[in-house]
């Protein structure tokens, strides 16, 4: 980390897996989750989550926020494809919760 001059915020930082994908090949959702962020969010669970379909649903409505059925995803940890119609009207934001959340 200091060889590469990254910011000392990072020094700490170790990416515990890695998801690229919704599903096995069979339709079987991958769940992946992060034992810090599940614990701070309401009703997360680490065997139940999916970190590439929680941000999936990072999004903002034409008001700039988050629409409720977007936000409504985070404490229910969606896994799998999205879920049809929860994302009508919003424009996705690339996974970005941290961004978009950010005060």
């Amino acid at each position: 980390m200091k060889k590469a001059d990254i910011d000392t915020v990072r020094q700490n930082y170790c990416m515990k897996s890695t998801q690229v994908t919704f599903t096995d090949v069979d339709g079987t959702p991958y769940v992946l989750g992060n034992s810090v962020i599940e614990g701070i969010t309401d009703g997360g669970t680490i065997a139940a989550s999916s970190c590439i379909s929680c941000h999936n649903y990072a999004s903002f409505n034409a008001q700039g926020t988050p629409s409720a059925a977007a936000t409504a995803m985070l404490p229910y940890n969606p896994t799998g494809n999205e879920i049809p119609g929860v994302l009508d009207g919003s424009i996705k934001f690339d996974f970005m919760w941290g961004v978009l959340l950010a005060p």
